[in-house]
């Protein structure tokens, strides 16, 4: 028993375990010449991915959870946007939030189409959001994955309900509110705003230009 309490991590450490991980940390390391673009699927994930979509395609990844309830989508915008997408000629993939994959399953009470294996197996989700000519995603763990790969991509919903303020991110990210990574390129950025219909429309209009 004492040996497990000598193992047990102190609120002090935990808290500076935490700061190693923040991209605040990573700032001077990237000024320094390092590559922080190294997330992507698997040859044999790109290679499933690939057997199924073969045009190209846009992907949404959309936070629904039981957590932060405050923090979660309005799933009825998003498939608004989806058919906005199907509309312009796009095919569209829907990755669900993971939790709501194996809880109440909210996406499915909408007629679009789904990649549910996405949700749960990063491997496949790299493939998929790397593979795609956009992605559009609500801020949650997975999605942040995209700040570090090559995928093009708009993060919304960073700031949605207020849990976590301007200081949070400004103290996590190592810059500003309303900026973006250093090393992130054209059709790569966060949009500091909450996503709806008339967010999501804007930004891929903003994107198409550069297609």
């Amino acid at each position: 028993l004492d040996e497990i309490e000598s193992l047990a991590i102190n609120k002090k450490e935990l808290l500076a375990s935490m700061e190693l991980y923040r991209p605040s940390r990573f700032m001077k390391l990237y000024e320094n010449g390092a590559n922080f673009k190294i997330f992507k699927g698997s040859e044999h994930a790109t290679k499933q991915i690939k057997m199924g979509l073969q045009n190209d395609y846009v992907v949404l990844t959309i936070r629904y959870s039981k957590y932060f309830t405050e923090r979660n989508i309005d799933i009825s915008e998003w498939f608004k946007f989806y058919e906005y997408l199907v509309a312009q000629g796009h095919i569209v993939v829907v990755v669900p939030d993971q939790e709501d994959y194996f809880g109440a399953r909210e996406y499915t009470k909408f007629p679009w189409i789904v990649f549910e294996p996405a949700a749960f197996d990063v491997d496949l989700r790299m493939a998929l959001c790397c593979g795609a000519k956009l992605n559009f995603a609500s801020s949650n763990g997975p999605s942040s994955l995209l700040c570090f790969s090559e995928a093009k991509f708009f993060l919304f919903d960073l700031l949605r309900g207020g849990h976590f303020k301007e200081s949070f991110w400004e103290r996590h990210n190592g810059f500003p509110v309303g900026e973006n990574y250093p090393w992130l390129g054209q059709n790569q950025r966060l949009v500091w705003e909450d996503s709806s219909f008339e967010t999501l429309k804007k930004e891929y209009l903003k994107a198409v230009k550069n297609f």
